[in-house]
């Protein structure tokens, strides 16, 4: 272990990599809305949604493949390693065609019975069917590409992937829209860089693997998988609602229209929050390691330090954005979007460091405690979270759906630590921090909203502090990991 990669640099260039796709965004998704049309912007949200939701058909292969991938290589099992690698290919290919055939079905009752959608875009969603199952059938293939990256750590190949093919994904559905491609336009284009990316990198790569001396049958490698991912899927489908059941709310109980308004300021806070995702994700196989090494401490410290840097960082980032939100998005996307967007964007801000707060416990639960652990959760969240959906999404619309996401991920963030705790057997963080965190930037945030669109410059002077005070609230050796993950101090180890 002493080899690999260094998890906080790692996140640092996958940080930065988010960074550039952001900015790439804030210029793409202009040039989308105004050449597509805000209703017809709403439909590749909800094709988004149409992933997600399909996602359990990818029977948990992906993040299956982080925690076998990392097992094999705490057992220094270069064998198995190659089993899995081939084995999580085979399965996302078999996924690939069954996520394609059922989205070509599927999709058709979409447009036409489920989602609000208007007389005149109707008929370009149902003409973009085709384009929609090819492109939701090629999401597994790439969700195996990057997990194998991942599990494998080869974070520095990783993370120039993503670069590349998020910059070409952007950049090309952005050409196709403003020459006139219209929606199945804009969809092809997503769906080539992404088969682009599919057939190039596992070439790429190949040769790096180690040799193997001995050999482990694909099929009791596959076996390993599903056993760890069939649970993981099952979770799947609770999770899948809970992630996009603001949007399906806003769909069917609002308009489309509202979906493009709230999907456009998440889509920013995802953005923002990647980083914190990004070294959940690269912590799964390093955990797993180390708890197959035995090394229990190592794998609490991990947990912790992630959690830290995670939650005061969003925080950090957050705090001046929850400020001039309503100044960014008039500058971005015009007035009359950010007056519908603003009061969602701060709600969204505000939930995204409880988000943050997550991730180190996350990763915990699916390193070391059982598969079926987070099916549990999400089922136990999912008819709360369809309650505070309906409750709040049919009168408020857009702030009522912020305020259901807020609201469940605070419940999410209880749960999570608890079990992690069972899992560690220790603690990853005192609740008092993210809940000062939280609670400070949550009163921020309605300080902001009351005073309007006055003293913009105090208000950003504030934020400015709040950033301050979250970076000071970490310790002097969380401090140190982060400097050396910005290559401002010796890196003294692979954590």
């Amino acid at each position: 272990m002493s080899a690999s990669a260094s998890i906080g640099r790692a996140t640092f260039v996958s940080a930065v990599v988010d960074g550039v796709l952001a900015v790439v965004g804030l210029a793409v998704t202009p040039l989308l809305v105004r050449h597509l049309g805000t209703e017809p912007y709403g439909v590749i949200g909800l094709v988004t949604v149409l992933s997600t939701q399909l996602s359990t058909l990818q029977l948990g292969v992906g993040p299956a493949l982080l925690r076998a991938l990392g097992e094999a290589r705490g057992r220094d099992d270069a064998a198995a390693l190659r089993a899995t690698l081939k084995a999580g290919a085979l399965l996302s290919a078999l996924s690939a065609l069954v996520i394609g055939l059922v989205a070509w079905v599927l999709a058709p009752r979409a447009w036409s019975d489920a989602f609000a959608t208007s007389a005149e875009v109707r008929p370009q969603a149902l003409a973009a069917v085709p384009a929609t199952a090819l492109l939701l059938a090629l999401q597994p293939l790439l969700a195996v590409l990057y997990a194998s990256l991942s599990g494998l750590e080869r974070f520095p190949l990783l993370n120039a992937i993503r670069l590349f093919h998020g910059l070409v994904r952007s950049i090309l559905g952005a050409i196709v829209a403003v020459r006139g491609g219209g929606l199945i336009g804009v969809l092809l284009a997503q769906a080539a860089a992404d088969a682009v990316a599919i057939a190039v990198v596992p070439v790429v790569f190949r040769a790096a693997l180690p040799p193997a001396t001995g050999t482990t049958p694909v099929r009791a490698a596959a076996s390993h998988i599903l056993r760890l991912g069939v649970p993981l899927s099952v979770a799947g489908i609770a999770s899948g609602l809970l992630l996009d059941g603001d949007k399906i709310a806003l769909g069917t109980l609002r308009s489309v229209a509202e979906v493009a308004y709230y999907t456009v300021p998440l889509g920013v806070v995802g953005r923002l929050g990647s980083f914190a995702g990004t070294a959940c994700i690269f912590l799964v196989p390093r955990l797993a390691a180390a708890a197959m090494a035995g090394r229990t401490e190592e794998s609490a410290r991990l947990a912790a330090r992630a959690t830290r840097l995670g939650l005061c960082l969003t925080a950090a980032a957050a705090a001046p954005l929850v400020a001039i939100a309503p100044e960014l998005l008039a500058l971005w996307l015009g007035p009359a979007f950010a007056e519908r967007s603003t009061p969602a964007a701060r709600v969204l801000l505000v939930g995204l460091a409880v988000q943050a707060s997550i991730y180190g416990a996350h990763a915990a639960i699916r390193a070391r405690a059982h598969a079926s652990t987070l099916a549990v959760v999400y089922a136990l969240e999912l008819p709360v979270f369809a309650l505070l959906l309906y409750l709040l999404v049919r009168p408020w619309g857009v702030i009522g759906a912020a305020f259901a996401w807020a609201l469940r991920l605070l419940a999410d963030a209880a749960l999570q630590h608890a079990l992690a705790r069972r899992s560690l057997g220790a603690r990853v963080v005192p609740l008092a921090l993210p809940a000062l965190a939280v609670g400070v930037l949550a009163l921020f945030a309605l300080a902001c909203h009351a005073a309007g669109a006055h003293a913009p410059a105090l208000r950003l002077a504030g934020g400015l502090a709040m950033s301050a005070g979250a970076l000071a609230l970490l310790p002097a050796d969380d401090r140190e990991s982060l400097l050396r993950a910005l290559w401002l101090a010796p890196n003294r180890g692979a954590a």
